[in-house]
């Protein structure tokens, strides 16, 4: 029987080989580069001084590292939201955390999949100090007409969903200048209702000062309903600028940065990181 020479067929096989490495290389390379994302304050979402920046901001960065990203190098910078969204516009940031969907913006940014939303509505409480206290009587939302007679807080200058605004004239309601000040008065029983951001009221239900008058008066906060759930979402430059682009995987554009992000991002979800963060944090997300 005639052998082949070998030559051709491990030349062959060294190629592949040699291949194979590049492309690990490469990937390992490209994952080892750093990525900077603009964001601005937004308490209790994200924020500077918040337990690891915040929720958000600890779920987007788990996301990139199941992505295959290290966690030190993906840098999160804080600014005012005009400069943040202009730069990222641009192309000097390889994200924005985050934004509402705007049909608008989809000319200038990609969309990720879904992050935990916004919910704005409304925080009771049960008496536990009164079994016949008239608070404890109210059922399940289903029309506004049911808040008739009670006292609803509300924030000046905000704009409120219209189950609110378009019974105005017959609701009982209590403008105050900022969401604190409502929660105080919710837990004091001056209020029946405030009208808020889901996971801001919970943030502030965990103030000591919040959690000392609610030992005293015997209230039990309880969110009652949403009317208003928008998604928030990671958004991505369509162009890089040249300042990155030479250090960077994603020359040109960013679709590949986008589909490892969401890809991170359902694994996440999957092993049950996601909720983990969501206990760390004391959020009410499902």
């Amino acid at each position: 029987m005639k052998l082949k020479h070998p030559y051709f067929s491990f030349g062959i096989v060294f190629q592949l080989v040699a291949m194979v490495c590049l492309a690990f290389s490469a990937t390992l390379q490209a994952k080892d580069k750093k990525l900077k994302i603009a964001t601005v304050e937004y308490l209790p979402y994200y924020g500077e001084k918040l337990l690891d920046k915040g929720p958000i901001s600890e779920i987007v960065l788990a996301a990139f590292e199941a992505a295959g990203y290290k966690k030190e190098n993906v840098e999160i910078s804080f600014m005012a939201w005009a400069r943040a969204i202009d730069s990222t516009k641009k192309g000097k940031y390889h994200a924005l955390m985050t934004a509402w969907y705007s049909e608008d913006r989809t000319k200038d940014f990609h969309y990720s999949d879904p992050l935990p939303p916004n919910e704005l509505g409304l925080y009771t409480f049960e008496d536990g100090k009164k079994a016949d206290a008239k608070i404890n009587t109210v059922k399940p939302y289903t029309d506004t007409r049911q808040l008739f007679g009670f006292r609803i807080g509300v924030v000046n200058g905000y704009v409120n969903p219209k189950q609110i605004s378009d019974y105005k004239e017959k609701l009982e309601l209590f403008p105050v200048k900022d969401d604190i000040l409502n929660i105080r008065k919710l837990a004091s029983k001056r209020l029946d209702f405030v009208m808020i951001d889901k996971q801001m009221g919970t943030y502030l239900l965990e103030k000591p000062e919040i959690k000392k008058l609610l030992t005293k008066t015997g209230a039990k906060p309880k969110w009652y309903a949403t009317f208003e759930s928008k998604d928030q979402f990671l958004i991505f430059p369509k162009k890089v600028h040249k300042s990155l682009s030479g250090s960077q995987k994603y020359e040109g554009n960013i679709d590949e940065l986008v589909k490892e992000f969401n890809q991170g991002l359902a694994k996440i979800k999957t092993e049950g990181k996601l909720k983990e963060i969501y206990l760390k944090h004391k959020l009410l997300w499902d």
